[in-house]
Parts: C-alpha cells; structure tokens; sequence
C-alpha cells in the first residue's frame, strides 16, 4: 500500500503559495520530517494535490479499464498479428484490430470483457504494417521532418514538418496514408526576455533572495525523490528551465543553466544500486549535476557510460545515498509526495498527472492515440538533435475558471513570487511567464496517475517526459514522453524501485 507522504513539516503553507503574497515572501525555513510513511503523514489537505478532486474520480475509474488494456496489448503483441493499438473509450477499453481476431487473443478480450466493457474496431492497418512504413520515411535523412507517427487506430502515417519545411517536400512512396502537418509558426512562447544574476539592469535588480523549503523539490535531500529540480553543471547552455521576477515586476530567465527533474528512481538488479531514470537531453551519467543551492546531487564513481541511451530518450544517474519509491507532488516548491506502488504502460485517452521541478504538479493532460510509435528529434544540452525512438505523445488542457488567465497555469518563480497569479503584475506576466502547460524545467518530469481515491493511494509510474514543445515551430499543446514500457527495455537488467521492493 502506497501513501501521500510528507518530507516537511509546513506543506499546508506552501499549498497557498501561488495564491499568498505573505507566503511568496517567506524566508522560514522548515525542519526536516521523516521521508517515511508515519500515521501523521497519512493526512493531507487536498490543497497540496496536483490533483483536483473531479481528476481524482476520473483516474481511480480509469485504472482497471487501463489495467486491462494493457493485458490485452501484451497478449495481442506476444506474436506478430492484425492487432493496431488499444485506447480508452468513454468508458470502454477500445481494441483496434486489422482482420480477423485469433481465437487466443479473442479468450483474453472474453476474460478481460468479463471485468470490464471491451469492444473491437476495425483497423486499416497492423501496428507492424505502420512501423515498417514509418522507418521508410525516417530513413529518408530529411531533417525538416520533426516527427513520424502512428495512431493506435491504424490509419496510417503522420508525418510533421517544421514550419521552414519547403512546401514541395516530397516524401517516399511507404504504401500508406501519409497525413504531412505543418507546425505552426508561432511567437516565442514563454517570453522570458532576458537572464538575471541579482545586480543592477535596466529593469532593475532581482526580488530579494528567498530561501526555499528543505527538504523539497527546490532542495531536494537523500534518499533522492522524483520530481525534483536538478542543473546540469557540466555545460555552459542554458534552456530557460527556471525564471527570477525582478524588483520592476519584469520575470526573466534566473541564469543561463541547464534545468531539468530528477526523473523517476530504478534498481540496477546486478549491482543493487538505486539510479534515477531522466531524459537524454539533460545530460549524461558521468555528468555532475546540482541542486538550485549548488550541492552535488549525484554521485559519478562506478557510472556506466553504456546507461545513456538518447535513441530511447533516456539517461541514467546515480543519486548520492541512493533513491526512495516516491515522487513529489504539488507546487514548485512543495514538501509532500507520492509514494510509488508500481509501473504501468501508458494508454492511449487515460488522464495522467505529470510532476515537474519548474511548474509543478498538473493533471489536465491526457495520453494521445500517439503511444509508443513516435519517432522524433530532440534537442540535447549540446544543442544537438538526437533522434529517439519509442516516444509517446501527452496533451495539456488548461482550463481553471475563476483563475487571472484559465488558459494559463500560476507556478512558483525562483524569487518565490507566482507567475500569472497577480492582477497587478498581468502586464510583465503577459510577457515574461509561460502560457504553456509545462516548461523546459519540467523536462524529466514523471507521469502517472492516482489509480485510487483517498490519502491510502499510491501512484503508478507512466514515464517520464523528454521533450517539451516551446520552440517557434512547435505545438504547443503536446510534449514527448518515454513510457515504462520502453524505459523497461532500454534497461532489461533493471527493475522499477517501488513500495514493494523499496529496502528502508
């Protein structure tokens, strides 16, 4: 059994960061708490949650359809077949299948019909079908093309071009439906129009320093938790994954580092070492990486270059003293967490949580037909493009009435101060704050979802995301994630660190 648990002792005044000007400037720092699960920590206030109490509701119903779509996609893909994907269906665990289902397959949808409502759709195409052609393209060599794709439905190829794409790009003949997009050329999102270091500029000088909770997910402590904000220190880039107010009211970049989240922890079953899952784009194994306070957060004696594997996406580190099986959960700088009861393959329509160090906990995204069938580029800390194969695609729906701007998320910049929270500040915020769900500082941040209602629930792990769609040409509304399923056989010799086999 999986709990919300509490690495502080003042979560209940952090909840109302975002909305408390006095909170915003608060320089208390709190005691450490016990990281275990005590009776005490059993008890929240539902302001803590990323998770609203109709979101609650949606995934707790959606866990044992999503439960059985998974054991119908592991049975249906044990052998090449006609099987094109699964996806949750208002209600319904809807399985898309070219030609006639085999009678093993057909027992497991009986057994799984029995629990809960099944049904078959005719698909055009097999999923093995589709990822044939989608290699034809991506061996193509054409970098205008951002992404290749295929929905669990089995209708075939889309293919995404960056918007500087020459509009008579031709594609090769893949004998299937190709469906080309065009990103749209947007403005620069986020607006972050410069970088501050605390000293005079232009525009004045930085809010005044303010020391966040520790531990949190600012000052993050050992055993290490997902979730948790991390600096590449070993690059000079930066990717504006973190923002400073300054005293004019103007928000801009806080430095020109390199913020990523912590990721989620796995167990190296060889050598019985936790190690933490993040994206490949943050960095690399025998990287140093720190925390906003400057300590060393992980440990580069006995790394193994061979755990960076950009072409699934994904990188391992070695935390120092090791990881917990929980995740944190909240606001920017949030003391409470999730534990972690297991990993479970994404599925297409599912509602997920996502948990990251720059913004926070969000739970208004949903898993796309886009599931494990994405081929993309991501931009690495060396300003590369990688290729990486196996992603899944989210989306964001913001949408929270009552609020300055309810197609804008309120998050914690680094002064303390919220970003799109204050109507005296809307002017620079318009600007300065970001208008998309989830920032670069989220990257590495872990999906999930809440498979039960109440405070005697723990989480089950999706993924992790890897890539966050803030460029010019890019949607805004849809970010690249590595499921388990894939992190699973990027790592075969390893296992997910859960409450089951967590050793503290």
């Amino acid at each position: 059994m999986g709990w919300l648990v509490t690495a502080g002792v003042a979560s209940a005044a952090l909840a109302v960061l975002p909305v408390s000007a006095e909170a915003a400037g608060s320089t208390d720092k709190p005691g450490r708490a016990s990281r275990t699960p005590a009776a005490a920590d059993k008890l929240f206030s539902a302001d803590t949650q990323g998770a609203t109490p109709a979101q609650r509701a949606r995934m707790a119903a959606e866990a044992p359809l999503a439960a059985a779509a998974v054991r119908i996609r592991t049975a249906a893909e044990a052998r090449q077949s006609g099987f094109a994907g699964v996806a949750l269906r208002q209600g319904t665990v809807t399985v898309y299948w070219r030609g006639k289902v085999p009678a093993d397959v057909r027992r497991v949808l009986d057994q799984e019909g029995a629990r809960v409502p099944v049904k078959v759709e005719p698909a055009r195409y097999a999923a093995h079908e589709l990822a044939r052609a989608a290699e034809k393209i991506r061996a193509s060599g054409n970098r205008s093309i951002r992404s290749v794709a295929y929905t669990v439905r089995g209708d075939g190829i889309t293919a995404t071009l960056s918007s500087g794409a020459k509009s008579s790009l031709q594609l090769p003949d893949v004998g299937v439906p190709v469906t080309v997009r065009r990103e749209p050329d947007l403005p620069a999102l986020g607006g972050r129009t410069g970088t501050s270091d605390g000293r005079s500029t232009s525009a004045g000088v930085a809010a005044a320093a303010v020391t966040w909770p520790s531990p949190s997910r600012q000052d993050d402590t050992t055993p290490a938790w997902g979730g948790a904000h991390i600096i590449n220190s070993s690059t000079n880039r930066g990717n504006g994954g973190w923002s400073v107010r300054l005293d004019s009211g103007e928000v801009v970049d806080a430095d020109t580092k390199w913020h990523c989240t912590s990721g989620v922890p796995i167990l190296d079953d060889a050598t019985n070492t936790e190690l933490m899952v993040g994206p490949a784009s943050c960095g690399t194994p025998g990287q140093t990486y720190v925390d906003p306070s400057g300590d060393v957060v992980n440990e580069t004696a006995g790394v193994n270059a061979a755990w960076h594997k950009p072409i699934r996406g994904v990188t391992l580190t070695k935390p120092k003293g090791g990881a917990d099986p929980a995740v944190y959960d909240g606001t920017g700088w949030t003391q409470d967490g999730w534990q972690i009861d297991a990993w479970e393959s994404p599925i297409a329509g599912q509602q997920v949580c996502v948990s990251g160090a720059e913004t926070g906990t969000f739970c208004g995204v949903e898993m796309t037909e886009f599931v494990g069938s994405n081929t993309v580029w991501i931009e690495s800390y060396q300003g590369e493009l990688e290729e990486t194969r196996g992603v899944s695609v989210i989306k964001a729906d913001i949408n929270e009435p009552g609020t300055l701007w309810p197609d804008r998320r309120t998050y914690i910049l680094k002064d303390g101060s919220p970003c799109n929270g204050f109507p005296f500040y809307k002017d620079f915020d318009s600007i300065g704050c970001s208008s998309i769900a989830f920032g670069d500082g989220d990257m590495g941040g872990a999906v999930y979802t809440i498979p039960r209602e109440g405070p005697e629930s723990g989480i089950l792990i999706k993924g992790i995301i890897v890539r966050i769609h803030s460029g010019r040409d890019e949607n805004p509304f849809n970010y690249d994630m590595v499921g388990v399923d894939k992190i699973a056989a990027a790592y075969p010799n390893m296992t997910e660190l859960t409450v089951r086999n967590d050793r503290r």
